[in-house]
């Protein structure tokens, strides 16, 4: 069969000597260059090295495998949605036999007042139970019906294909519905150029493999592009995603990253936790740490966020809740109290939280702060910080607080012992949680000679190095360099 290239409109198609468009391969129109290299492909004048387009083997393989793994995955859940059916009517049986059982003694004149009430409890239990049943199984017959939809349109429904041979240069061309999702060792190659001369519908998913930090340079057209979460790079240019994005997710690091043009997106998190070194020639470089009002009483955060507060704030619960992973900043120039007994900061999750600024926190809570998290930290830089009536002003339940300075102040109750620094105790122990002090002033109590952990007066919360120095007027400790 002899093939030529049509023209149409400022695209190219593969045309037959019938007339008849090429229709296997992929796109319709193409640009010049790539309608010219197919053509080539087909009449054998140049070797084929496109592993991603559709028509190569290493492409239609990763297609086909995705579509494979996706049924596979289905018939699983299948399987486990009857193995439940069949527990709950085996169940079902047994219950419906109990409640026979019970029935006869609720029936017998010879039983007792207390014996037929307790079994009349028995049937109310066993009839509770079987409606459980009953609703488990609906569901999961619902399920099944998904399940092998899901497999009826596994074509449509697959995961992108993964692409995992990378070679120096990756064009791509007519991908999976869902996109493209390459995970590989970009680091095989100096510079890999990932190229799209056609927009890729469903967007690019690059993941670098290697624990070696690759050098990535990227011109996609107008595609949308995405460095996958918990990968490394070492230089990455943006040629050109045009009006499309390149999103850089949580847990990437970029040493260098260089834009030429397009919009470079850092998602849930600051643009300084992910990339060491920005070169803006055009384009954009923007971050979306969450916009967070302190006025608004029990605020849990959930993405990586900026706050700074100028004017003094008066709110009735927690002042600052973070629950999601990402680097957060509270930067307080004023006064900020809370009136109702919880914690004014309290941190679960994965989190890296710095609070800084000059201001004051007032708080009736036990403790004021409160790091839940065994991943997570806080570090305080300044500020005053004021407990209420209660012994704990700084607490790590789980996790680590860094204290590099600041004052701290709480009001113990009459014959309590002071913990205004306190780890939970067996936490502590098991290395669970820890309070380490660089610096700052601490009222009535010394944070290297405290019972917070020890009855004999042992604990030492400060870093090595440093040591705590007791100032007679105003009664408290300061901790400082070892020697000044």
């Amino acid at each position: 069969m002899k093939l030529s290239l049509k023209q149409v409109g400022a695209k190219f198609r593969l045309q037959t000597e019938k007339g008849g468009f090429l229709r296997q391969m992929g796109p319709r129109k193409l640009s010049k260059d790539r309608a010219e290299y197919r053509l080539a492909v087909l009449t054998g004048e140049e070797p084929y090295d496109y592993v991603d387009d559709p028509t190569s083997p290493a492409a239609s393989q990763a297609a086909a495998d995705a579509v494979a793994n996706y049924v596979a995955a289905q018939e699983a859940n299948i399987a486990t949605a009857q193995g439940k059916i069949e527990t709950a009517n085996t169940d079902i049986a047994a219950q419906n036999a109990i409640i026979e059982e019970q029935q006869a003694i609720v029936d017998n004149p010879e039983s007792t007042e207390e014996e037929k009430a307790a079994a009349e409890a028995a049937i109310a239990a066993a009839q509770k139970k079987i409606a459980t049943d009953e609703k488990t199984i609906a569901t999961q017959e619902k399920n099944i019906r998904t399940y092998e939809n899901n497999i009826a349109n596994a074509a449509d429904k697959a995961p992108a294909a993964s692409i995992t041979e990378v070679p120096a240069v990756l064009v791509l061309d007519n991908s999976p519905k869902k996109g493209y999702k390459i995970e590989a060792d970009f680091s095989v190659n100096e510079v890999t150029a990932v190229e799209a001369n056609e927009k890729v519908e469903g967007g690019i998913s690059l993941k670098n493999t290697s624990e070696t930090p690759a050098n990535l340079l990227i011109d996609v057209g107008n595609s949308d592009v995405t460095l996958a979460a918990n990968t490394s790079w070492n230089e990455v240019t943006v040629k050109s995603v045009a009006n499309g994005t390149l999103t850089v997710a949580t847990s990437v690091h970029i040493n260098k990253l260089i834009v030429e043009r397009g919009r470079v997106w850092v998602n849930n998190a600051l643009v300084e936790d992910c990339i060491d070194e920005v070169e803006i020639k055009g384009g954009t470089v923007e971050a979306n740490p969450e916009v967070v009002d302190p006025t608004k009483s029990s605020q849990f955060v959930s993405k990586p966020s900026v706050v700074k507060v100028g004017k003094d704030l008066s709110v009735g619960n927690l002042a600052y809740g973070i629950v999601a992973s990402g680097h957060y900043i509270w930067e307080n120039n004023a006064n900020i109290e809370t009136t109702a007994k919880t914690s004014a900061i309290m941190v679960r999750g994965s989190v890296d939280l710095e609070l800084k600024g000059t201001g004051t926190w007032r708080c009736p809570a036990n403790p004021l702060i409160w790091n839940t998290a065994e991943k997570s930290k806080i570090r305080i830089y300044d500020g005053k910080f004021y407990a209420g009536n209660y012994a704990e002003c700084v607490y790590a339940e789980l996790g680590t607080i860094e204290i590099f300075g600041g004052e701290f102040h709480n009001v113990p109750e009459a014959g309590q012992k002071n913990f205004l620094l306190n780890c939970k105790d067996d936490n502590y122990r098991a290395g669970k949680a820890n309070i380490v002090v660089y610096g700052g002033k601490f009222y009535g109590f010394d944070p290297a000679h405290n019972a917070a952990e020890s009855a004999d007066m042992t604990t030492n919360f400060v870093a090595e190095g440093y040591e705590s120095v007791y100032h007679e007027e105003g009664d408290y400790y300061e901790v400082v360099p070892s020697g000044e």
